[in-house]
């Protein structure tokens, strides 16, 4: 299969003056439509005027969420489509407009089984779970934010909290179900089948707008996958340079899990046609899957822990570099 870079790189001699070049043979475009966060917050007016007394700013704004109650069904369903997002986001990579983002082509069957999967259960969950018993949710959420204003000291204060606590704050059944409603969608780039008639002149110029355009694409999709291992990378070093036996120097199993996932992931989207990347990740790889101390041994030895530290830190000089 041509590679992404590979396809930019020859988009320009397969231009026509009948067809406008595309690189859809390797990658296309992702979208996830996706609104709940905003569906259940609402403003705090009365936190929101004392933030603004204190900060002197009338432009600042506060607000708070509903459904806090962890038991609360509406909590798991926007666990699931975070879930959701985080899956999209990390099975792409970042786009030129920052709004689309890049699939290629060889996951394509994976993404989309995926995907159907996440959509299929989180509608599932919301008609099974959600939307049959929402008054009553909505009924239970007002009790637990009306237990938690009791507990407010200043009886003024208190009554106001309680004052603004109200059914009538809550989205209707129907906003829920369009808001928690997942839509993937995907595009092809370039306008595959948008065929249309240039001169000569508009066609150099498309070409040389969408090499340029493809070009960016590709500086921003290695920029993504420098900072998936910078990430992980560096919050191993600021755990594991607190020596042995100091305050914060526990760390969990997944503080070492996230550095093998994050070189699986680079490396599942088979984008190492950049020399400068591919380079880094297969130093990455090196390092993290074969020479680096076991868990235990970063907790028990300390010139393990010391000996990461430093091999960490020179990987992530190297991947901020590319970023």
């Amino acid at each position: 299969m041509t590679t992404f870079t590979e396809a930019v790189q020859n988009a320009g001699a397969t231009v026509t003056d009948d067809e406008l070049p595309s690189i859809a043979d390797s990658a296309m475009l992702a979208i996830l439509r996706r609104k709940p966060l905003q569906t259940v917050r609402r403003m705090d007016d009365l936190a929101q005027e004392e933030v603004r007394q204190f900060l002197g700013d009338e432009g600042a704004t506060v607000s708070t969420h509903l459904f806090r109650d962890k038991a609360s069904p509406v909590r798991e369903l926007i666990t699931m489509d975070g879930r959701a997002y985080t899956f999209h986001r990390k099975h792409t990579l970042a786009w030129v407009d920052n709004g689309p983002r890049l699939l290629l082509s060889a996951k394509f069957d994976f993404y989309r089984q995926a995907t159907a999967q996440l959509q299929s259960e989180q509608e599932q969950f919301l008609n099974q779970q959600v939307l049959p018993h929402w008054n009553e949710l909505v009924e239970r959420d007002v009790k637990f934010r009306q237990q938690a204003a009791y507990s407010i000291s200043d009886p003024v204060r208190r009554q106001q909290k309680l004052d603004m606590i109200s059914p009538d704050e809550y989205p209707s059944e129907e906003e829920i179900a369009s808001k928690f409603t997942l839509q993937f969608r995907l595009r092809l780039i370039g306008g595959d089948d948008a065929r249309v008639k240039l001169s000569a002149d508009a066609v150099r110029q498309a070409r040389e707008d969408f090499r340029a355009e493809m070009q960016d694409a590709v500086r921003g999709a290695s920029r993504d996958m420098a900072k998936r291992m910078v990430v992980p990378i560096e919050k191993a070093i600021e755990k594991l340079k607190v020596p042995i036996d100091e305050k914060g120097s526990i760390f969990r199993d997944s503080l070492i899990e996230n550095l093998y996932d994050a070189v699986e992931n680079v490396r599942s989207f088979g984008f190492t046609d950049d020399p400068q990347l591919a380079e880094a990740v297969r130093q990455a790889e090196l390092y993290i899957n074969g020479q680096m101390p076991s868990a235990e041994s970063l907790r028990t030895q300390q010139h393990a822990r010391d000996s990461a530290v430093n091999n960490l830190d020179e990987l992530a000089k190297i991947f901020t570099n590319l970023q």
